[in-house]
């Protein structure tokens, strides 16, 4: 067994952020351990680890401001790669020193963990656990830095390392700011909530209607269109169904990401949180727009807190056009 140092976990964020992530926290797996709910837990994947190792890399500004929802997508994903990049050569480093580390996707989604999907670990959680941020209102991550804007990448590994605690305060103000709730396409974010509860008590999202926004090329579209095929009220035109445009873009969006996932940034525009991008994103010509002066309103009556909204703007109401695909061909 490698011997605990003593300047070990300061060596290790040292070496992480040299690497370039943004901001590092440690869990303890034993403590995380009792408090997952599901399946995603470090003991699921690997006997013997002590800690888990939490960093995020930030979305560059310029990419926040964008008109183009698929250059911003190209964008997210270079972070994210960035990231696991990251956390193979942070493992290395701790190998190098006699331990073991492995890290783990964000991206990929093992269903036996968890039923709609969250990478190996949830780890918005697992940040959230040793305070690197909060889990808001529309359940993104939100870091005190650069807001929702973020990903985040993790790694265990067998070094006992001293953990870090959660946030003594949500970084969320919930409600009673609720933009990303009111911009939301599909209305996926809560809209309504008790007087009396707090945003960690009514923190949600509906990840199918999420999905119409945010994966507008992806499995689900391919779901929708097989459904929409196999149910058609007429006799089908081959060579018209061959000849759509979708299945070059599915392909596309498979080996590229485009449209896949992350294909819509809506909510990650107007969070306020973020001390560090956030006056830029909002000082932009076309971020001014997002919820223009007067067409948000708050009524508190009831018992409740509940949200309306004019928008959004409708030259970025995005078009799902991918559940429209074959429309024509089918009725």
């Amino acid at each position: 067994m490698v011997a605990k140092t003593d300047n070990l976990k300061d060596e290790l964020i040292a070496q992480a952020k040299k690497l370039g992530a943004d901001e590092v926290r440690i869990v303890n797996i034993e403590a995380y351990e009792k408090f997952v709910p599901t399946n995603a837990k470090p003991s699921y994947l690997a006997q013997g680890m002590k800690s888990i190792v939490v960093f995020y890399k930030h979305l560059l500004t310029g990419a926040a401001i964008m008109r183009d929802v698929t250059t911003q997508a190209g964008n997210s994903h270079l972070a994210l790669d960035f990231g696991e990049e990251y956390s193979f050569y942070l493992g290395e480093w701790l190998e190098d020193k006699g331990y073991v580390a492995v890290p783990l996707s964000p991206e990929y989604a093992d269903l036996d963990i968890k039923p709609t999907g969250a990478g190996l670990l949830d780890l918005k959680w697992t940040a959230e656990f040793c305070g690197l941020g909060h889990v808001g209102l529309n359940l993104n991550f939100l870091s005190a830095e650069y807001g929702s804007r973020v990903y985040i990448v993790a790694l265990l590994t067998d070094a006992e390392l001293e953990p870090d605690t959660p946030l003594e305060k949500a970084l969320c103000p919930g409600m009673s700011c609720g933009r990303c709730a009111v911009v939301c396409p599909p209305k996926a974010i809560p809209l309504e909530a008790k007087l009396e509860q707090t945003v960690t008590d009514y923190r949600n999202l509906d990840q199918k209607l999420c999905s119409t926004s945010a994966m507008r090329i992806s499995v689900r579209s391919l779901f929708n269109i097989v459904f929409k095929l196999k149910s058609a009220k007429k006799a089908l035109d081959v060579d018209q169904i061959l000849d759509n445009p979708y299945w070059r873009d599915y392909w596309i969006a498979t080996n590229s990401k485009r449209g896949a996932f992350a294909a819509c940034f809506e909510c990650m525009y107007v969070c306020p949180v973020g001390k560090v991008d956030i006056k830029r994103i909002m000082s932009t010509p076309y971020r001014k727009f997002d919820i223009p002066a007067g067409s948000m309103k708050h009524t508190r009556e009831d018992g409740m807190h509940r949200l309306t909204y004019i928008g959004p703007p409708k030259d970025r109401d995005p078009e799902y056009m991918r559940d429209r695909d074959f429309d024509d061909a089918v009725k």
